[in-house]
């Protein structure tokens, strides 16, 4: 069966399966010198705030932007004996400026809250900062945007159509979650996701 070997653990046979049929090779989390992807968050509501605590417990630098800026206070109160774990930002287009952000989450209360941060076409929203950022830097870092927002499917197709027509570097995902608040606390949620096989 081509094993590791007799002394192998289950990490040892996860990493090599990882390695021969998914062509990626894992990282240990033992080393400090491996970067995890930094992980932005809209939205920290009954759902939001838990699913970053669940990111930060797995060793995840989380970038935060939430309208009401307390809640994003209070979260960074909570963890202040890591003060690296968590940056908070006043806008969503500051978020998507920073080159560290890879993934960008979305979990928005409403469907016109979710269009108007995500396609607004004031100075804070995705899109404006998405554009600002490309007018600086061509060449910059690739962003998968996850959006957990309970969304209907028209807006998640004009979503997708606006960011892939105007970058070659963003990719969005419709990404609705269930579970509940328990499942987010539990770290249990399921994701359905759909758009790119890629992303």
């Amino acid at each position: 069966l081509r094993l590791p070997g007799r002394n192998a653990t289950a990490k040892d046979m996860v990493n090599a399966y990882a390695e021969d049929f998914l062509g990626i090779k894992l990282k240990d989390r033992g080393n400090e010198n491996i970067t995890q992807p930094e992980i932005g968050f809209i939205g920290l509501g009954n759902m939001g705030t838990p699913m970053v605590e669940n990111l930060i417990k797995n060793n995840f630098k989380v970038h935060v932007y939430n309208r009401t800026s307390q809640k994003s206070h209070d979260l960074k109160t909570q963890y202040a004996d890591d003060t690296d774990c968590i940056t908070i930002y006043q806008e969503p287009n500051e978020l998507v400026q920073n080159s560290k952000v890879s993934i960008v989450c979305v979990c928005l209360s409403s469907e016109q809250v979710c269009e108007d941060v995500l396609l607004g076409d004031t100075p804070g929203s995705v899109m404006s900062g998405l554009m600002a950022r490309d007018a600086v830097n061509s060449n910059a870092n690739h962003i998968v945007i996850l959006d957990h927002s309970t969304c209907s499917l028209s807006l998640s197709q004009k979503c997708h159509e606006a960011f892939s027509q105007n970058f070659s570097n963003v990719t969005f995902l419709d990404a609705p979650i269930s579970g509940g608040p328990e499942g987010a606390q539990n770290g249990t949620l399921s994701i359905m996701c759909g758009g790119s096989s890629e992303a």
